[in-house]
């Protein structure tokens, strides 16, 4: 296992200065790397290439986010590599879990290939996001793990979500206050919720479900095709939910 974090910094800053690619090479193993933040803006594209497995330490103390992209308009992530959120090691004593990886305005991205596993809390959470498409990620948790949604997401806007694998503890995905023209696909059939669409959805507890935070003036479904669904509309707490039952 490879210690890192001050190596991680110099080189995103180097990258981030010039444009380019940082590469976390297959080669040399895991990196275990404590909480950090990659800031922009950046002067061109950045490409994050992820082949090897970056590991969050045991027992993680962070309460928001273990690795935070800020501000990095136009950013590529791809790979064969993993984020490893080590969430074994939190499970039973972290009041509020950290998220495995953070996107904060950082607009117009592409997530492709990689795997994230075992996240503390969320895997990849998204907040003040405009244009993001996730591509063929795998998220794995185990489905008795707390609070392990695969993607949570608010004030979002032009997400897309295909062709992935998913399989957490919690939502696959949730889709919070502030956002729309959300397309998630993976199959033939279709459900769109205002601007919110599940194509193709598959072996979920409840198969089709969007969970919404906002208020209940705010969260009216409209637009809802797609054969053989029934929804149910609940209120617990705040919370608006449409689930097929």
């Amino acid at each position: 296992m490879v210690f890192l974090l001050q190596a991680f910094l110099d080189t995103w800053n180097a990258t981030c200065e010039s444009g380019g690619t940082m590469v976390i090479p297959a080669a040399d193993g895991k990196f275990l790397v404590n909480k950090i933040e990659l800031g922009g803006p950046c002067n061109g594209q950045v490409t994050f290439q992820l082949d090897g497995i970056i590991v969050a330490p045991e027992g993680n103390p962070y309460s928001d986010c273990w690795f935070t992209f800020q501000g990095v308009d136009n950013l590529n992530i791809q790979g064969s590599g993993m984020f490893d959120g080590n969430g074994p090691s939190a499970w039973e004593h972290c009041p509020v879990c950290a998220a495995t990886v953070g996107f904060y305005g950082t607009n117009n991205a592409h997530i492709q290939d990689i795997t994230s596993l075992n996240s503390e809390g969320f895997h990849f959470l998204i907040d003040g996001v405009d244009g993001m498409t996730f591509e063929n990620i795998n998220i794995t948790a185990p489905g008795n793990s707390p609070n392990t949604d695969g993607i949570n997401m608010e004030n979002a806007n032009n997400i897309q979500i295909l062709d992935s694998n998913i399989g957490t503890g919690d939502d696959c995905v949730a889709i919070g206050q502030g956002s729309t023209n959300i397309n998630v696909t993976g199959g033939d059939s279709k459900v769109q919720i205002s601007n919110v669409k599940y194509i193709g959805v598959t072996g979920t507890s409840s198969a089709s479900c969007c969970r919404s935070t906002m208020q209940q003036q705010h969260a009216m479904p409209r637009h809802i095709p797609g054969e053989h669904r029934s929804f149910v509309d609940r209120w617990r707490a705040n919370i608006f939910q449409l689930c097929q039952c």
